[in-house]
């Protein structure tokens, strides 16, 4: 994702961002670019509506696994009349031309400092500003110049970038941390998307916890891991399918086998649940809190067009999907991605049900397989014409818990091939809904549609040929 504006963005003939430690004298005159993280501000006390001056805490965009160094950016009059109120922790900066000076601080160990200020050096200095809003929902910042702070001012209004920085701190009132930059030992904000999540379980001291693995376009072939804990199993969020959104608030970072994850905090912490299916309701459907903005819905819907075009890391690297058609040959459980066309009804003191579904292919056996009766079942009003339907077994309190229902897609865990007396059908340990939009959804559909095609192709050949052997009688 940019981190600056179309117009000072890198491409494959201009030269990468400079890391703060790179940062010298030659770099204002050279014309160079940085981008660096904001992580404190302090303006100028005595009069802070036309503050002589802002210092600005800068230091790389946080990796985990990297050192960051850090270095002083001062802000003078009139840049700091235009920014006291532009400013936040957390916010990127991608500075082009800033003025460079020998250190004159005690607030980091770097050699040098920036200054924006009214010389003829800091006039040619181009500023973005990108907030983490910005980088969660892959939205450009607005470039700011000498010449735009003094049009701003003379429109006497606030102008685009001012507007958004207003609806990061007021509207919202939280600032979300991109997943990319979680830094352990910190408090952060966190919004994504459910890529695995485990059932509840009991700890020691029988709290019940669950462990969700989330993503976001920062990190967009890659999870972080949260644990969650709470005092009663109701009190944990109970997620409809992978795919949907999360929101979590005052998470804390953490380090676990030279890796961040994260903590929900048992009694500070709260969450959100938002259906992650495009045009489907932005209201949670699972909370333990009300707070909830316009600006929240923002990330929902941007979040649910990113999981569109996005391979989301729903299995580890190493597991490979197999299709129904391949179950009887293989030797091992296996995993599979398919589309529930129908669900045996609950029975009292039944201890498992069947799953009937179908992924576009078909299935052969020594023996038949099992057939369920539609009166047996609830269904739903779609039946392929093409692929077989297969009856999995599951156990009955699983499928309440994760709330199978016909037309989902479902992904099947730890499937196995079993027969009794020469009726066969499948036995999955463990099953989770799906949004629909996950990348092996829509794989399962287009092979699907691919092989529709060849049917249909051979259809109207039969059907041509049929029509001209009448015609010749």
């Amino acid at each position: 994702f940019l981190l600056f504006p179309s117009s000072m963005a890198s491409s494959p003939s201009s030269p990468a961002p400079v890391p703060c430690k790179d940062i010298n004298l030659k770099f204002g005159r050279e014309g160079k670019a940085t981008e660096l993280l904001i992580r404190g501000i302090k303006i100028d006390n005595k009069d802070p509506e036309n503050p002589e001056y802002i210092e600005v805490l800068l230091q790389d965009i946080p990796r985990w696994d990297e050192h960051t160094e850090m270095i002083l950016l001062n802000i003078k009059r009139p840049w700091s009349v235009y920014f006291r109120s532009k400013l936040s922790q957390l916010d990127v900066l991608s500075i082009r031309g800033c003025r460079v000076l020998t250190r004159n601080n005690n607030l980091t160990a770097h050699d040098f400092e920036l200054q924006l200020d009214d010389t003829k050096e800091s006039r040619k200095a181009q500023i973005s500003v990108r907030s983490s809003r910005h980088r969660l929902l892959d939205l450009e910042g607005d470039l700011i110049t000498f010449n735009s702070i003094f049009e701003d001012a003379k429109n006497n209004e606030k102008g685009l970038f001012a507007k958004a920085m207003k609806q990061d701190t007021v509207v919202s009132g939280y600032v979300y941390t991109p997943l990319s930059e979680l830094q352990p030992g910190l408090e952060c904000n966190i919004v994504g998307v459910v890529a695995s999540y485990t059932h509840p379980r009991k700890t020691r001291k029988n709290d019940s916890y669950i462990v969700v693995s989330i993503s976001d376009r920062t990190i967009p072939n890659g999870v972080i891991n949260m644990n969650i804990f709470a005092a009663k199993e109701e009190d944990l969020p109970r997620f409809h399918r992978i795919g949907d959104i999360f929101r979590v608030h005052r998470a804390k970072v953490d380090l676990y086998s030279g890796r961040p994850s994260l903590v929900y905090q048992k009694f500070k912490s709260s969450f959100l649940c938002i259906d992650g299916r495009e045009g489907h309701s932005t209201e949670p459907y699972g909370f333990s809190t009300e707070n909830y903005t316009e600006v929240d819905k923002e990330l929902v819907v941007s979040m649910r067009k990113w999981l569109l075009d996005v391979p989301l890391q729903i299995k580890p690297p190493d597991m490979t999907f197999t299709s129904l058609e391949e179950l009887p040959k293989c030797s091992m459980k296996t995993e599979t991605i398919c589309k529930v066309i129908g669900v045996t009804k609950s029975v009292p003191g039944g201890r498992k049900r069947l799953v009937v579904v179908w992924d576009g292919t078909d299935i052969e056996t020594e023996g038949n397989l099992i057939v369920v009766k539609g009166g047996d079942c609830e269904h739903g009003d779609s039946f392929p014409e093409h692929g077989a339907y297969f009856a999995i077994q599951v156990e009955s309190q699983l499928l309440d818990l994760v709330n199978v229902r016909p037309d989902d897609w479902i992904h099947v865990r730890n499937l196995s091939l079993r027969n009794d007396d020469d009726v066969y059908y499948g036995y999955a340990e463990d099953v989770r809904v799906l949004c629909p939009s996950l990348q092996p959804c829509k794989e399962v559909m287009l092979r699907y549609q691919q092989r529709k095609k060849i049917f249909d192709e051979a259809s109207d050949r039969e059907e041509k040929k049929k029509r001209g052997e009448e015609e010749e009688e």
